[in-house]
């Protein structure tokens, strides 16, 4: 594999380390409307 490749990867990786802490967040409030 060559460096081109696992940079991808990298950054795949911490597209989804990204995205499962914004989940995070938003599940932590299951329902924002209430709290409005």
């Amino acid at each position: 594999m060559n460096k081109r490749n696992c940079d991808h990867f990298s950054n795949i990786e911490e597209q989804l380390v990204t995205n499962s802490v914004t989940i995070n967040q938003i599940l932590s409030k299951p329902f924002p409307f209430l709290y409005v």
